[in-house]
């Protein structure tokens, strides 16, 4: 190889290595601040009183994942809801102050009759980790809202941003938050305590509550004294992404000390059309209800 040819190359490499040393260098001085990424995406999110959007869910149940794909119209105030899980051709309807709070359920299986029942009831939340009255961002914006509060210090600490990418067809930016205390405590229970009270007076999550107690399917008041475990965090890892254009939840990925413990993904969002108040009736063509 000539000296010209070695010169040419050696200075290709040089400005190769400097191009790229100069965007990592970039990336890094120029990254977004996730805590800013986060107030704007709970911005986003109270801005919308009404969607219609499909949601995938992974979660872990026992040992197991289920999986499940529903589609969902969502009104905020008042709270209106209509769910369906096409696969397995199960239907909810809920509509905040009526029929005592309860929630109307095609069951599509014998004797495909539509019945009322309790939304946090055992029936509907049986192998699920949330209800349909989390449907939505805003249980997204509102749980990492609690966990600043809870311990702010840490939270930001833990929190990266982890550049863009692209989750269900839509760039993204990226958030994860790693919890390196993440662990569990003793408590002892109280007077008319149950789950959902500690669950919520605590920011925590509550089928992991009841998962790490075993508790599932136990809705009503523990027996005081009783010694339970706590997690002090709502997860160990959490991985969000989030839309770089609408500043809107796209995923969100839960680990705990295990791996991974739900996934849920947001696709056909639609927050801008209005839906019309007739499809939160149970007459509403092309419901079986």
């Amino acid at each position: 190889m000539s000296v010209k040819r070695v010169f040419i190359f050696y200075s290709a490499f040089v400005f190769g290595f400097l191009c790229l040393g100069f965007t990592l260098v970039k990336e890094k001085l120029f990254s977004p601040d996730p805590l800013k990424l986060i107030r704007q995406m709970n911005d986003s999110t109270e801005k919308i009183k009404q969607m219609r959007f499909h949601l995938y869910a992974k979660e872990k149940i026992g040992k197991e994942y289920l999986e499940a794909d529903s589609d969902i119209k969502l009104q905020l105030q008042p709270r209106k809801v209509y769910f369906k899980n096409p696969k397995k051709g199960i239907e909810i309807l809920f509509r905040e102050g009526e029929h005592n709070n309860q929630a109307l359920v095609y069951p599509n299986m014998f004797p495909y009759t539509s019945i009322y029942l309790d939304p946090v009831g055992n029936l509907i939340r049986k192998n699920q980790h949330y209800t349909i009255h989390e449907l939505g961002y805003r249980f997204i914006a509102r749980t990492i809202k609690s966990i600043l509060k809870k311990d702010p210090e840490n939270t930001v600490k833990f929190m990266h941003y982890e550049g863009k990418q692209t989750r269900a067809g839509i760039l993204c930016y990226v958030i994860s938050y790693d919890n390196e205390k993440f662990s569990y405590q003793d408590y002892i229970v109280g007077k008319q305590e149950n789950v959902s009270l500690l669950a919520g007076r605590n920011f925590l999550s509550d089928y992991m509550i009841r998962e790490k107690n075993n508790l599932n399917g136990f809705y009503g008041y523990i027996k005081p004294g009783k010694v339970i475990r706590l997690p002090n965090s709502y997860c160990k890892k959490a991985v969000l992404y989030i839309d770089e254009k609408k500043l809107l939840p796209v995923a969100i990925d839960v680990y705990d000390e295990n791996g991974l413990w739900e996934s849920y993904v947001y696709t056909e969002v639609d927050c801008y059309e209005k839906i019309d108040a007739k499809e939160f009736f149970k007459n509403y063509p092309g419901y079986r209800f």
